[in-house]
């Protein structure tokens, strides 16, 4: 008769034989499984090495624990030597941009969640995306106190917070642009981040920007064109399309309390029920559109086409330019929601608004353009006299550009000059729509600061460790993102200064100060240091800047702070950098 199953706990011991002759004996508590009839292992833990002569088991030596502590036990909380460039030019970053205060104050009570966020967000631009798992052995080189390294719980914990609350997010947004000009250029665009998650709910096949087959999770960014600063983003599920985004951007905005923006938008978010949104909502809008998406402007286009070959309609801030503006008007209509004084739910109200069409000719498009149609032409036109089949597209472009005839057995290709004209007469067209800027310079040059939001998402993928989620849960996804938002905040603001700086470095002011030989030299040395180094190769090249504190001997107090040349301290005096590192 077989024993009874008891399924009690035990201990036992194992051996582990290596191949250089060591023993290694383990102490393993295990439990009997009855289902899977084998024991289960609850806990393991390294006794020692065994003595090969009298099978003792001799304790092998504790793992080392990191300390960012040095010295003796005399000075070991006095004498110190820490990392300080890359640190205090961030904090500086923080105090200077009001993106410290802004969270301290969005954060409430809640002081700890909010100094760690800003320190993993520190950490993603000082080492240019690192991930998160280096994250405590950078703080050990920079001297972050044991008690405030960020670990793996506790940064999963941070996410975990931020994702959950979402008033803490919200009201950041809020702060951030409460500082906003009045009339304030913002830009909407949205970006796609890929993952193999299938946890991850909003992960969904659509279209996807990385094309690389993957579900994917959109984000939505609301961006200040004028600060160069992100303000507010949310994201969606992978399916959404663009175009059915902008109703929920435009109540963000309304929330968000910004006066009178001008939102400038690309052609993915652009459709005829989006323009009567922004008409209806009485928002100031700029978004490019092309023929195919807004077919109820071509006549328009058609009768002022011939315009753009007129010398006098090119720009003054671009040679290569020509673009003419047309005026005219256009009813929009909606049917009414709720019950109101002039109107019953389910009544259709008709508006009619003075909108601008802004028409523009590349001419380097074009010419891309008409060479690219040439090469496609010649290869039609050979797949036609070989008699091969052609796609649905090719046997489009080959029925209204040429002229197939077939006689005594021999087939003819000729061209069609009216279908290829007809064909070509878009090339290298640029279209904007507005109901705000009439002057067609001004509207070209506003629709083109839109690069600042595509240099975000770059910046997103690249910097701020967002070209995979690297979670599986959704409230931690948010708030990762949370994290990634603040730390291009950072970014952005040093960029711009830089980007400035570049622009007036060495040039005469008329100031007598200023304007001496040998200040004028040191500029312009600080402008060709900054043309040929990256942001992260400057926050690396400040970062071998060290301090030493001593205490002892003679002096009670000593501080030892790594010496720096003229062009450095010329870059930290015209940046409007304050800090630890100008007082050396």
């Amino acid at each position: 008769m077989a024993r009874p199953i008891v399924g009690d706990v035990r201990i036992k011991q194992e051996r582990r034989h290596l191949n250089n002759g060591r023993v290694y004996v383990y102490e393993r508590v295990v439990k009997y499984d009855p289902e899977t009839r084998r024991n289960i292992t609850l806990q393991r833990k390294l006794l020692g090495i065994e003595d090969p002569e009298t099978g003792k088991i001799i304790p092998t030596k504790p793992k080392r624990v990191i300390s960012t502590k040095t010295g003796n036990s005399e000075d070991k909380d006095t004498i110190q030597r820490k990392k300080i460039g890359v640190t205090s030019l961030l904090e500086w970053v923080g105090k200077a941009s009001g993106i410290d205060e802004d969270l301290k104050v969005a954060f409430g009570d809640d002081n700890d969640t909010a100094n760690k966020c800003i320190n993993i967000a520190r950490y993603w631009v000082a080492t240019n995306g690192e991930t998160l798992p280096n994250m405590r052995t950078w703080q050990i080189k920079h001297a972050v106190a044991e008690d405030e390294l960020i670990t793996e719980n506790l940064y999963k914990q941070v996410f975990d917070t931020l994702g959950q609350n979402e008033s803490y997010v919200q009201n950041y947004f809020k702060c951030r642009c409460n500082g906003l000009e009045k009339r304030s250029v913002i830009a909407i665009d949205s970006t796609t981040t890929s993952t193999y998650s299938q946890q991850l709910d909003a992960a969904r096949y659509g279209f996807n920007k990385q094309d690389d087959s993957l579900p994917t999770i959109k984000t939505l960014t609301l961006y200040s064109l004028d600060a160069h600063q992100p303000l507010a983003f949310y994201h969606q599920p992978g399916n959404i399309p663009d175009i059915i985004s902008i109703k929920n951007a435009l109540r963000e905005l309304s929330y968000l309390n910004i006066s009178k923006p001008l939102i400038v938008s690309d052609n993915g978010f652009y459709s005829l029920d989006n323009i009567t949104a922004f008409i209806f909502e009485r928002m100031r809008f700029l978004t490019r559109v092309t023929l195919r998406d807004g077919a109820w402007l071509k006549k328009i286009v058609d009768e002022h086409l011939n315009e753009l070959d007129l010398f006098s309609n090119q720009l003054d801030s671009d040679a290569n330019i020509q673009g003419v503006s047309i005026c005219f008007e256009h009813n929009f209509e909606r049917l009414c929601k709720y019950n109101t004084e002039g109107h019953k739910a389910g009544d259709k109200i008709t508006v009619i608004k003075k909108l601008h069409l802004h028409i523009y000719r590349l001419r380097e498009n074009k010419h891309q353009e008409e060479k690219l149609f040439a090469s496609q032409l010649a290869d039609i036109k050979a797949h036609l006299l070989a008699e091969d089949e052609l796609t649905p597209a090719a046997q489009k472009i080959a029925d209204e550009c040429f002229i197939v005839t077939k006689s005594r057995g021999k087939i003819s290709v000729t061209p069609n000059q009216d279908g290829c004209l007809k064909r070509s007469r878009y090339f290298g067209l640029l279209l904007l729509l507005t109901n705000d800027e009439k002057d067609k310079e001004s509207a070209l040059a506003i629709y083109r600061k839109r690069e600042h939001i595509e240099d975000h998402y770059e910046k997103l993928k690249n910097i701020a460790d967002g070209n995979k989620p690297r979670v599986c849960d959704d409230w931690r996804f948010k708030g990762r993102q949370f994290v990634q938002f603040v730390s291009l905040g950072y970014f952005d603001f040093i960029y711009k200064k830089i980007k400035t700086l570049k622009q007036t470095l060495g040039q005469v002011t008329g100031d007598p100060v200023h304007d001496l030989s040998d200040n004028l030299k040191l500029e312009k040395k600080v402008k060709s240091w900054l043309e040929n180094k990256s942001l992260h190769e400057i926050f690396e090249w400040f970062d071998c800047v060290e301090s030493v504190n001593l205490h002892g001997g003679k002096h009670p107090h000593v501080r030892l702070i790594t010496e720096q040349i003229k062009r450095d301290k010329k870059f930290l005096e015209v940046i409007g950098y304050s800090g630890i590192l100008t007082k050396n």
